[in-house]
């Protein structure tokens, strides 16, 4: 019987189903990805020096050292944003969760080609009852929309991505915010919970470092930059370079180079009204075009 404190069901989950450490939603309610993991490699390591069965458990142990690398990725900058929220606690009242590699299709939670950047995180309201009052997060580590259930319009945000991108793109890409955590809009809402605009935020030289450390180790195939508008708050995080800009209708797709490495797509916002949704299907195709 594993003596780690809280194994037990962790124990009892593994043995009855080995894919626990992406599947269990109960084990994940309270412990991250790499905390079961690392739970689990001490309890089996435990039982390795009690049990005659040493093949079996030397395969579960290295199953489970295979789940710790998930996440060598980013890991390590996740945590470094969990302990800068801890160090402005305004961030922790003022927003349920933030927002930072975060994989669109969490259930496969594969090593990204490509990267979705948003603005920040929209409305949280709701949010907080989902995890009675505590905060959380989306990250490649945990994405509480999983474990909660997602709401209506995170769903339909959900399949706007998926039809636009198309599934293999939608399945390899991660989502990540220019400022991590939440507001309902950029203008007032922001300012009120926050008391400065995103662009003077003491806040956003942190994301864009933390963020421009996730682009370089991905080295991403391309970075998908909604609404044509806000591109020059992302020009304020990222040297940017305009490289060419293609028509879709009465709308187009502007292409640009990323710190000089990486290709950046525009496009209008998913969530725009006409003409932009007019010609959505022609902008989502000249997208497909360009990443294949």
């Amino acid at each position: 019987m594993p003596t780690i404190p809280g194994a037990h069901l962790l124990w009892q989950c593994w043995m009855h189903n080995q894919s626990v450490l992406s599947n269990t939603i109960e084990c994940r309610r309270v412990y991250s990805l790499s905390s079961i993991a690392r739970i689990l490699l001490r309890t089996f390591e435990e039982r390795l020096r009690f049990s005659a069965d040493l093949p079996t458990i030397s395969v579960q142990i290295l199953r489970v050292e295979q789940c710790l690398m998930l996440n060598e990725l980013s890991a390590d900058l996740i945590e470094k944003i969990r302990k800068y929220q801890r160090q402005h606690p305004e961030l922790l009242e003022k927003s349920h969760h933030f927002v930072f590699d975060c994989p669109l299709n969490f259930s496969l939670s594969c090593r990204p080609r490509y990267i979705w950047i948003g603005l920040n995180p929209g409305n949280d309201e709701s949010d907080w009852s989902k995890t009675k009052g505590n905060n959380d997060e989306e990250t490649r580590d945990r994405d509480f929309q999983e474990i909660y259930g997602r709401s209506r319009g995170s769903k339909t945000r959900k399949t706007k991505i998926r039809n636009f991108l198309g599934q293999t793109v939608f399945d390899q890409t991660t989502h990540t915010e220019i400022f991590f955590w939440g507001s309902k809009n950029l203008q007032d809402d922001f300012y009120r919970r926050y008391g400065t605009s995103l662009h003077s935020s003491p806040h956003l030289e942190f994301c864009t470092q933390v963020n421009r450390e996730l682009v370089d180790r991905v080295k991403p195939k391309a970075i998908f930059f909604e609404s044509l508008d806000s591109i020059k708050v992302l020009e304020k995080a990222f040297a940017l370079k305009k490289v060419d800009s293609y028509p879709a209708g009465t709308r187009k797709v502007d292409e640009y180079l990323v710190d000089g490495k990486y290709r950046l797509l525009n496009f209008d916002h998913l969530s725009s009204g006409p003409p932009a949704s007019l010609e959505r299907a022609k902008v989502a195709e000249i997208v497909r075009m360009l990443v294949e």
